[in-house]
């Protein structure tokens, strides 16, 4: 795992979470205010810290599924 000052990268950690579990990057979607690096960048929406989660963040979250998500 990627490490910067000694603490496990956000994406790393989640790729770890993904694969105890058996999810492929493709079933999530990661909404937040810190960069994502690869190999989860395509699947993350940035949110902002001010505003919260807004209804644009979670419209382009949920297209990213489909119909029927």
């Amino acid at each position: 795992l990627g490490v910067l000052r000694g603490q496990v990268r956000r994406h790393a950690e989640i790729v770890v979470w993904m694969n105890l579990r058996g999810v492929d990057r493709d079933q999530i979607v990661i909404l937040d205010d810190d960069p994502i690096e690869a190999p989860l960048a395509c699947r993350w929406v940035k949110t902002r810290i001010r505003e919260g989660l807004t209804d644009r963040d979670v419209d382009e979250a949920s297209g990213w599924f489909g119909e029927g998500g």
